[in-house]
């Protein structure tokens, strides 16, 4: 049988959405062709096009002109000094262009003809255009498009660039292909209109965003990281940067380009740190702006020689709150009897010989004594204690400023001594950079603190899991159940490990406890809703329809259109199938689609459905052909478009595709039931015999395919004494 070659002619033809999508290079278009003008509007909704300018909405005859162009009843209007123009595209749209600010003399001298092979001209360049931005494999856009946006952009635009490698598994063409186009679909599911998308060669691809504040930045890829391990990718590496106007103090920053080869510099870093990492340029080029930057190497040492003939000491360090100066001059009066030192706009405070309760009473004291002198600076403090687990004097000047991180908890004019909890925190830090390597130190270091916490221990588990150290991952989550067996975390962490393992069965067992204890647990109402939805895909693969429905419309009660929502309608048309419901289960298939056209799954089962219960067996035969063409190497699908073949007496095209079921133990007593009936639809009662007996003898057969075996066997015998 010939396999069609995976990778076919991306259409390029103009579409509604490729003329706001190039819109800048579009006007440039017309500008080069059409002189004297100034603006350049484009509209697809009369709803729009009246709100644009006032002249529109007040006279009704543009809204003839604009409903005139959209029927095709002409191709251009000139009016009041307006250029309207109808540009019909592929899917039988059209979209409207508005020329404006044109010279009059200009639009009085322009003839019909002028302006007809003007428009010609016009939408073969932008046809032109469009070839040469759009990559034929994937149909994104391409590395020249990037180029040009980015060429183009300005630092008021506020753009975050990121670049996601996503490393395929296999050297294979055929396959690489075909994890090329599931990234995409994935990527186009997870960003949903948020980001114009670009692939730019070697499954690698650009995201480009307006993002705000440095915090959704990393959410952001945290999130994005996180789906796309969920989803199966083997490895996802994301480097990005952003293009804001003073950034961490610069007065100007890099565009363009600069911004692509920033996004490119962060990328390679994540490469090194792991199969499931990201990284932002700010965190590389700037990284004494950074909350954990390490202390000035001068104050270090400094504070190391007062430090070094002391048994036991406390380190402060105080901080405004709010960034202004004012911190010396508040706090040297009030530590005057104490070796201190200036770091900036912070100092460090040397107090010998005080153990955790007198530092804390004497941080207690200086605070109140700063809050006393008014609102108008905020000052608080980081204390480490020395000795403490296993920190070296050297490093208590940097603890001092991670405890400053564990004081901002607490609120302004708060304190907090260097603890266990100030390594989670360290270490969440380093997480929400992308360095799981220097997180995982700091929460086993805080482990050697705190042996039983289990915060520390969900945290240490959740990193190595990202890490791909699963067996590491699952033992730290047991280590916080020994420690509280009830800890909703550690169950959920847990039942997401065995999940990404395969072992069903295990996951339910820990989700279903956690999803129990969940009213107890203070948690998230975000974490309880991806339990439902764990819960949901899990219970309908171990064959728990009932539950699994009843997890997935809680779910879908609880959240608008999300990333998963597609998912989610899969998986209910799978259980509504198990449970014989087929009308229930084609609808939730059909939705399922509507989000993701290219789901092979939901196109298989849908094309099953619509053949069992008679919807068209041309539709059932292209839904299963396209199934086949998303995962070629999938022996269900062939299965069961053999049994479509079949029925339609296409013989010899289903031959070819049960010798393939044949070899698989699962499907070769379907395999050799469809092989007897396609025979008796041929004519040859014996040979089909033959197959029918095979069938029988198979181990363990379904009931219903036992039942067509005995039926088809008995037709056979019978034809046979006819004859």
């Amino acid at each position: 049988m010939i396999e069609k070659f995976p990778l076919p002619v991306i259409g390029m033809e103009l579409l509604v959405e490729d003329y706001f999508v190039f819109s800048s290079s579009f006007t440039e278009i017309l500008h080069r062709h059409i002189p004297t003008i100034k603006e350049v509007d484009i509209f697809e909704s009369e709803g729009d096009f009246l709100a644009s300018r006032e002249i529109f909405s007040q006279n009704p005859e543009f809204v003839e002109y604009f409903q005139a162009l959209k029927k095709e009843k002409s191709p251009y209007i000139i009016n009041n000094g307006f250029v309207l123009l109808g540009l019909v595209t592929k899917d039988n749209a059209c979209v409207v262009v508005v020329l404006a600010g044109a010279d009059p003399l200009f639009l009085q001298k322009m003839s019909n003809s002028w302006l007809d092979e003007k428009i010609v001209l016009i939408q073969r360049e932008f046809h032109l255009l469009k070839q040469a931005r759009v990559d034929a494999q994937t149909g994104l856009l391409n590395l020249t498009n990037l180029y040009s946006l980015l060429d183009s952009a300005s630092v008021t635009q506020n753009l975050m660039l990121a670049l996601v490698e996503l490393p395929p598994v296999s050297t294979s063409f055929r396959r690489n292909i075909k994890y090329t186009h599931r990234c995409v679909s994935l990527l186009k599911t997870f960003i949903r209109g948020r980001s114009i998308l670009h692939y730019i060669g070697h499954n690698t691809f650009a995201l480009v965003l307006q993002r705000g504040e440095e915090q959704d930045r990393s959410a952001f890829e945290s999130s994005l990281v996180s789906y796309l391990k969920t989803e199966g990718c083997a490895r996802v590496h994301v480097g990005s940067s952003v293009m804001r106007k003073g950034r961490l103090g610069e007065e100007d920053c890099p565009k363009g380009i600069n911004l692509l080869d920033e996004a490119w510099t962060a990328l390679n870093k994540a490469s090194k740190r792991g199969p499931f990492s990201f990284c932002d340029y700010t965190s590389l080029a700037f990284p004494e702006k950074q909350p954990l930057a390490h202390p000035d190497a001068t104050v270090v040492r400094k504070i190391s020689r007062w430090c070094k003939p002391l048994n036991s000491f406390s380190l402060v360090l105080f901080r405004c709150d709010s960034g202004q100066g004012g911190v010396v001059e508040l706090i040297e009066p009030l530590v005057c009897n104490y070796k201190s030192a200036r770091m900036g706009r912070d100092l460090y405070v040397l107090c010998p010989e005080m153990d955790k309760l007198q530092i804390t009473n004497w941080v207690r004291e200086i605070l109140g004594k700063v809050s006393a002198l008014g609102d108008a600076v905020s000052i608080s403090a980081g204390v480490t204690c020395y000795p403490f687990s296993d920190i070296s004097i050297s490093e208590t000047p940097f603890c001092c400023k991670k405890a400053l991180l564990h004081a901002e908890f607490f609120g302004p004019r708060s304190y907090a001594i260097f603890d266990h909890v100030t390594f989670n925190i360290s270490g969440d830090v380093y997480f929400g950079e992308g360095d799981f390597n220097l997180a995982v130190k700091e929460y086993r270091r805080g482990l050697k603190s705190c042996a039983g916490d289990v915060n520390l221990h969900n945290s240490l588990g959740v990193t190595l899991a990202l890490m791909n150290r699963v067996r590491q991952a699952d033992d730290c989550f047991r280590s916080a159940l020994a420690t509280d067996k009830d800890n909703f975390m550690a169950l959920y962490n847990l039942g997401l490990s065995k999940q990404a393992q395969g072992s069903n069965k295990e996951a339910v067992k820990y989700m279903d406890k956690a999803f129990q204890i969940r009213d107890g647990a203070d948690v998230d109402p975000r974490l309880i809703s991806d339990l439902k939805l764990q819960l949901g895909v899990l219970c309908c693969e171990t064959g728990l329809y009932d539950s699994s429905i009843c997890y997935i419309e809680e779910w879908l009660t609880d959240v608008k259109e999300t990333v998963d929502t597609g998912k989610v309608h899969y998986f209910l048309g799978v259980n509504y199938f198990n449970l014989n419901e087929p009308r229930r289960a084609i609808q939730s298939l059909e939705r399922a689609l509507r989000f993701n056209g290219f789901d092979d799954r939901a196109l298989n089962l849908l094309g099953r459905l619509y053949f069992q219960e008679q919807e068209g067996t041309d539709v059932a035969l292209s839904l299963c052909l396209k199934s086949i063409e998303l995962d070629p190497d999938n022996t269900e699908y062939k299965l069961y478009l053999a049994e479509i073949y079949v029925s339609i007496g296409a013989f010899f095209s289903a031959q070819k595709l049960l010798k393939v079921c044949l070899k698989k133990k699962q499907y070769r007593a379907f395999a050799q039931l469809l092989m007897a009936e396609g025979y008796v639809k041929e004519g040859m009662a014996k040979r089909a015999e033959g197959w029918f007996v095979k069938a029988l003898k198979q181990e363990k057969l379904e009931k219903h395919i036992k039942n067509r075996v005995k039926h088809g066997l008995q037709s056979c015998q019978a034809i046979q004494r006819n004859m």
